[in-house]
């Protein structure tokens, strides 16, 4: 074998060792890149659930049980901005609400809800006036399967858009879904 024979085969394996740990190098950088990745996803979640407002509904029972009033209450980590309530009906009312600019966290209010009778309607289950009682008994005195889907938007303080969605009924309140619009 000739010394030329020699040095293309040592470069020639040189070349190749040097392709294969650049190619562990980029598989290794392409790995961490993707777990760098990933965990920025999860920093930037975690930082937007700490800015983030929930508003829940509730029933409130009163000192002496008597009676039951619907309630809001922020349980999140940031006040709620812009809050307001959309009208909704309610078979012979159109139910409308007061529009809210804040809610700190943990505050609990009444939604007092107002009814509006509808035009050709006559009899009325729900009327303006004290807020309404949402007891499984009171429920039933208006109508048995009647059912209430309210939503209530919301924004943080980066002004990112929330919905909390709550179905009222006989049975109690479900918070059906809660999340960005």
């Amino acid at each position: 074998m000739c010394l030329a024979t020699i040095l293309d085969i040592i470069t020639t394996v040189f070349l190749l060792v040097t392709l294969i740990v650049i190619s562990i190098y980029t598989y290794q950088t392409y790995k961490l890149r993707k777990e760098t990745t990933k965990l920025r996803q999860e920093t930037t979640r975690q930082t937007e659930l700490s800015l983030r407002p929930f508003i829940i509904i509730n029933a409130f029972k009163e000192m002496a049980g008597i009676s039951q009033r619907l309630v809001y209450k922020n349980i999140g980590h940031s006040p709620a901005l812009d809050v307001e309530t959309e009208s909704f009906d309610a078979e012979t009312y159109i139910l409308n609400f007061k529009k809210w600019g804040l809610v700190e966290i943990g505050e609990m209010q009444d939604l007092n809800p107002k009814g509006e009778l509808k035009p050709g309607k006559k009899d009325a289950y729900i009327q303006a006036g004290p807020p309404l009682s949402f007891t499984p008994k009171e429920l039933n005195k208006r109508n048995n399967d009647q059912e209430f889907i309210l939503n209530i938007h919301y924004k943080n303080i980066e002004k990112v858009s929330y919905q909390t969605q709550a179905k009222i009924s006989r049975k109690g309140i479900e918070i059906i879904s809660t999340g960005k619009i």
